[in-house]
């Protein structure tokens, strides 16, 4: 788990200190464009069929002893991952103009011009990125940590550093932001390619197995439902903001976003090692290990989102500048909310697709997607970009709740979000009532400390006196780290 805190870490240090860079070389509104090209372009995974997280399931499943196997599996899902990717470059080129104009109608039209000439480079994109899942999941089930983080950390930082070279010299339009942008994707998928190579590792030549197409299928099925209409439900406000109000708008919504979702990764570098060791466990080993990464995931959360809602105002204006951080603070006091649910959701979600149930979560997102998309449309209507935090928030605790309850933990999950819930209502108050920088600190260090205070009696009540002994949760930690790391 160290190896994949420590890969996100970096990836977002990378983030942290890119965006004010892109601000200043290419302005808010082409910096809003990009933020909707690279969505897109992430979004475009979803075309994989799900085949890369059942590679994953299927790979761990076989162990360390079946090579030959692993390889048969690896080859036919690259096949189809390859195949689908195909299919996603041909419907792209016969959609991507309708898209411009539905979603950018309110972009400039020097900026839409420089994107229709991008569009071969944007339509090039699905292959590159459905394969390039699937060598994560394979590198990924076969528990070769250090090899992923490696290769995902080249990817991004390629992915984000690039198109911000590119700008550097001078090239500010889209005509040479995007080729970079997928230029760069490729000696990613390149350099996870080879990884795989090593790690897996593949023979000398593909071996391609028909009794294999079903299983990875009938997994990846449900799981690309998850694919397709989580990125929607994560995603799709963007589009909706640009639609709505503008790509200055999409700016002032990413930035802080971004910012307070870095806070998940913790829960999502815990999710990367739980996955293969939920599909590898007994059944009861690995109810026990979901609810005791879910107090954990809790109890660290709590205190580290109270805090940044207290700091998230001065963090901005010290990132992004004065303007641009009074305008983005309402919105992550909201979406703060929001990533503290969508971050203890990650175990549940995670113990589900481990346990061979990706229906489970594929089912909820689908009954989320159409009340999510006409909530958003009339709160961004209505309220702007705060409406559209608003309504990301209010549909991540309906996801939350209901994969807590699936779970069999719903009784926990409601009485430390009561209490979480409580602290946040009590440090808005203040925020909006006490004006007098002395006070708000008073109020904001008070909260703070009265998170930490029920973080530490959730743990004492699930681990018991000796909390911080060996054989509570520091050797919950250390039989974690293990287990998970193979290499």
């Amino acid at each position: 788990m160290i190896i994949n805190f420590t890969g996100s870490i970096l990836t977002s240090l990378v983030l942290f200190l890119s965006i004010p860079a892109y601000l200043h070389l290419v302005g808010e509104v082409r910096y809003g464009v990009l933020t909707l090209l690279w969505l897109l372009l992430t979004y475009l995974g979803a075309l994989d069929l799900g085949i890369g997280r059942a590679a994953t399931n299927r790979i761990a499943g076989l162990g360390n002893n079946m090579s030959e196997r692993t390889q048969t599996v690896f080859w036919t899902a690259f096949t189809i991952c390859l195949a689908s990717g195909l299919a996603g470059s041909i419907l792209l080129y016969f959609t991507a103009q309708a898209l411009l104009d539905h979603f950018l109608a309110t972009t400039p039209v020097t900026l839409r011009q420089e994107l229709v000439h991008s569009l071969p480079w944007i339509i090039l994109a699905p292959p590159i990125t459905t394969v390039s899942s699937l060598f994560v999941g394979a590198l990924q089930g076969k528990g070769a940590f250090m090899a992923m983080n490696v290769g995902q950390l080249t990817t991004m930082i390629l992915y984000q550093l690039t198109p911000l070279v590119i700008a550097f010299s001078g090239y500010t339009s889209l005509d040479y932001l995007v080729p970079g942008m997928v230029g760069s994707r490729m000696a990613g998928a390149l350099v996870l390619f080879l990884l795989c190579r090593l790690k897996i590792p593949l023979g000398s030549s593909p071996s391609f197995d028909r009794a294999e197409i079903s299983p990875l299928l009938r997994y990846g099925g449900w799981i690309s439902i998850t694919n397709l209409a989580g990125p929607l439900l994560t995603v799709f406000d963007r589009f909706v903001i640009a639609a709505q109000t503008g790509a200055v708008s999409v700016t002032t919504y990413t930035v802080p976003f971004n910012l307070v979702n870095s806070l998940a990764l913790l829960p999502a570098s815990l999710q990367t090692v739980l996955l293969p060791r939920f599909a590898a466990l007994r059944e009861e080993e690995a109810q026990q290990l979901n609810a005791q990464a879910s107090v954990v995931v809790m109890t660290l959360m709590t205190p580290m989102i109270t805090a940044l809602f207290f700091l998230i105002h001065p963090i901005l204006i010290f990132w992004v500048g004065q303007g641009l951080a009074d305008r983005s603070t309402p919105v992550a006091h909201v979406l703060l909310m929001g990533v503290w649910l969508n971050a203890i959701a990650f175990i549940p979600f995670s113990f589900l697709q481990g346990r061979g149930r990706p229906d489970i979560p594929a089912k909820f997102h689908l009954l989320e997607l159409f009340p999510y998309v006409v909530i958003l449309w009339l709160l961004i209507h209505k309220f702007s970009i705060i409406g559209a935090a608003i309504a990301w928030s209010l549909r991540v605790f309906v996801d939350t709740l209901l994969l807590f309850a699936v779970t069999r933990q719903l009784q926990l999950f409601i009485k430390l979000s009561l209490i979480s819930f409580a602290m946040f209502g009590a440090f808005s108050a203040g925020r909006l009532f006490t004006h007098d920088v002395f006070w708000y600190s008073v109020s904001g260090i008070f909260t703070v400390s009265a998170s930490i205070l029920v973080s530490l009696t959730v743990l004492f009540r699930q681990f018991g006196p000796h909390v911080f002994q060996r054989d509570t949760i520091l050797f919950f930690f250390k039989q974690l780290l293990s287990k998970g790391n193979h290499e």
